[in-house]
């Protein structure tokens, strides 16, 4: 064997040789052939210096005191849109307006509204930012309404200042007992226009459709589906505070909700330990993989189980475990 055997190559592996050189060229010369042709501006520290130098100035400059003008009330009796849009209408008011004039200004035009059927442009209007408008719009969207003036005061990045000038123009009710603190009419008047309590008969967790559901204040479609796909993984209620664990649920909207609804155990579906299988159990959002393993491993040692209370032998199932999987388990 000669050395030119070692030095010989096939027609394909002399292309991919060469293909390969080719390739190593262009990266080596692309980066300068891209500074010539897009040349890089050089950095500058002593404008990034200016800029920094500027804004803490802007820090340390006091707010300019500005006044709240006094509201028209003849003229907060339109709709917001068109009120809005004559320009007088409601108070306004500036927030954020430094003297050195580095803040955007924020001027509020509340006029008389109902804060479930306002759209952006009509939020926008008032005064109201774009992103908070977004917001409102989301929690809308999502299922939330509003009831009370108040709960447009929880609405994420709602500021207390701009709450407290809308709240007079928003036509909603107080809650009654902050109404009563201030000595209201509405507070002993039954029938002045306070909202009376909910007569209606409660829903059944474990039987309600998807209609069933929105028929309760501050549920819609989005909150009523996915109430029902976690009762289907869970196999049914056996509580009203698993509504919580529902995915978006938060605490005002569970209150509400709780009282308005009733759980028929009977209908819950519980897995048999004798007979279902590793996936059925891992699939329940409250027994995970360590956890199912164990359950069967229990069945396979000490052969079929005569009561659910005999999971309690895995050192897995403690009594606060064994309190939320009971329910769902049975031993026939």
């Amino acid at each position: 064997m000669y050395w030119k055997d070692y030095l010989y190559f096939t027609r394909p592996q002399r292309n991919g040789i060469k293909a390969l050189l080719l390739l190593i060229l262009i990266i080596v010369i692309a980066p300068a052939l891209f500074r010539r042709i897009i040349p890089i501006s050089p950095h500058d520290p002593g404008a990034f210096k200016d800029d920094i130098r500027a804004f803490m100035e802007m820090l340390e400059t006091p707010e300019a005191d500005v006044g709240i003008a006094e509201p028209a009330r003849g003229a907060g009796s339109g709709s917001a849109g068109g009120a809005v849009a004559g320009g007088d209408a409601g108070s306004a008011r500036r927030f954020g307006s430094g003297s050195g004039g580095h803040p955007a200004e924020i001027i509020l035009r509340p006029v008389a509204f109902d804060p479930n059927q306002l759209s952006a442009s009509d939020w926008e209007a008032m005064g109201i930012p774009a992103y908070v408008a977004r917001s409102i719009l989301n929690y809308r969207e999502a299922g939330g309404s509003f009831r009370y003036r108040e709960d447009l005061h929880r609405i994420y990045l709602m500021e207390e200042e701009w709450f407290r000038q809308l709240e007079p123009y928003i036509q909603l009710p107080a809650r009654k007992k902050d109404l009563r603190a201030e000595g209201h009419p509405l507070a002993q008047d039954e029938t002045s226009g306070a909202e009376r309590p909910e007569t209606r008969p409660p829903v059944d967790l474990n039987r309600a459709d998807t209609t069933a559901l929105m028929e309760i204040r501050g549920i819609g479609p989005t909150f009523s589906r996915r109430i029902l796909s976690y009762r289907e993984l869970l196999g049914g209620y056996c509580h009203p505070d698993q509504l919580l664990e529902v995915y978006g649920m938060d605490s005002t909207r569970w209150k509400q909700l709780k009282t308005r609804v009733m759980i028929d155990t009977t209908l819950i579906r519980r897995m048999n330990l004798n007979e279902v299988p590793f996936e059925d159990l891992l699939r329940h959002p409250y027994i995970d993989r360590n956890l199912a393993s164990s359950l069967i491993g229990i069945r396979d040692q000490h052969g079929p189980l005569q009561s659910r209370e005999q999971v309690l032998r895995s050192y897995l199932v403690n009594e606060d475990v064994y309190r939320r999987i009971a329910p769902y388990l049975k031993a026939d």
